[in-house]
């Protein structure tokens, strides 16, 4: 599974960060609602991170 830094949020929401249950507790909720899995959702990120 992909590692998501602090900074691969910031970068992919543009917003500060302040709380990092309530992060991993939204990308859950993102992934149920978009019938995908968590795992999806921070691979995703990874991904963003390295096409920059």
């Amino acid at each position: 599974m992909a590692v998501v830094t602090k900074d691969d949020y910031i970068l992919i929401r543009k917003v500060e960060v302040p709380d990092w249950d309530e992060i991993f507790s939204k990308g859950e909720l993102i992934a149920k609602k978009q019938n995908i899995s968590p795992e999806d959702v921070l691979d995703a990120c990874s991904e963003a991170r390295h096409r920059r």
